[in-house]
This record gives C-alpha cells, sequence and structure tokens, in this order.
C-alpha cells in the first residue's frame, strides 16, 4: 500500500516536467456545417511562433505576425500557405475555402473560414499537413461535426489526408 501512494506523485512529477523539456507541434482544427446557411465553417487553431516560422522560410525573411512591422502581403502568403497545406473534398468534390478572418490570443493564432454552397453530407475529406514540412513531430488534431455527429482524428506528415463518413 505504501508504494501506491509515492507512485501516483512520482508519475505526476514525471509527466508535469517532461512538458518543460520538449516542445509540442500541434494545430487544432474543428470543422461544422451550418444547415440555415448551407455552410461548412472551419477554425483552425495554430501556435503563432510555429506559424511564423513556416511563412519565414517561405518568404526568406521575417513575416512579424501582429507586430507593426508585420509583412504588407502577410495576409495573402498566410492564406496562399493555408491553401496549399489545407483542403476539403464534400462528397469527392473540391471545395474553395474563403477566409473570414483572424485572431490572435496569446501564443495562438485563431483563423476562420467557411465553404458556401453545402446543402448535404455524406463524405469529407481532409487534408491538414499544415507545418508538417517543417516539423516532423506535428500533429494535426481534426474534429468534424455534421448534424450533431461528431468524428475526429490525428493527422500526421505520414498520414495527412482522412476521409469521414456521415449518416
Amino acid at each position: 500500500m505504501k508504494y501506491k501512494i509515492y507512485v501516483l506523485p512520482l508519475i505526476m512529477l514525471i509527466l508535469a516536467t517532461s512538458f518543460t523539456w520538449h516542445k509540442y507541434y500541434v494545430s487544432v482544427t474543428e470543422i461544422k456545417n451550418n444547415k440555415e446557411d448551407s455552410k461548412l465553417e472551419i477554425t483552425i487553431k495554430i501556435f503563432a511562433d510555429d506559424l511564423q516560422n513556416a511563412l519565414d522560410v517561405i518568404l526568406g525573411k521575417p513575416v512579424n505576425i501582429g507586430s507593426e512591422n508585420q509583412y504588407p502581403q502577410y495576409d495573402s502568403l498566410q492564406t496562399a500557405y493555408i491553401n496549399n497545406n489545407f483542403s476539403i473534398k464534400v462528397d469527392g468534390k473540391e471545395c474553395t475555402l474563403k477566409k473570414l478572418g483572424q485572431e490572435i490570443e496569446g501564443e495562438s493564432i485563431w483563423l476562420y473560414y467557411y465553404i458556401d454552397g453545402v446543402e448535404s453530407i455524406n463524405t469529407i475529406t481532409l487534408k491538414n499537413s499544415i507545418l508538417t514540412e517543417l516539423y516532423k513531430e506535428q500533429r494535426n488534431v481534426v474534429k468534424v461535426i455534421i448534424d450533431d455527429e461528431i468524428r475526429s482524428s490525428l493527422l500526421t506528415k505520414s498520414r495527412s489526408v482522412r476521409t469521414f463518413s456521415f449518416k
């Protein structure tokens, strides 16, 4: 019984300190249908410094996200990057992402997109290779909510495409 008392705090200590030793590379994406407006609403949350690093590599100089020295064509650079690394097909048909906006919140950046004209959905195929060209440890979590049915997956460099079925 004594060992049980000491093992749990030891495990907790190891877990707590391991988070400070390793940086995590993760994005979180939520895709939800809006039946009233026949739209898919997409939210992507990324660590701002990781996105900054990816865009810096593409541009060959600092982009300075959110600063007064931000690269003047940042929006178009960011949109091109997302379009190259994130795509959606609904029932086999390629969809066009439309950018709604973004917010910087602490260390994260929230990107908001939508897709028009989505009446019904049987399958959604996602490609999410955001930041995988830069970080081999990158994990992209995706959550798809269609008519209250929830599907989710973890996408990586070696597995960046996933199809979800509904109904």
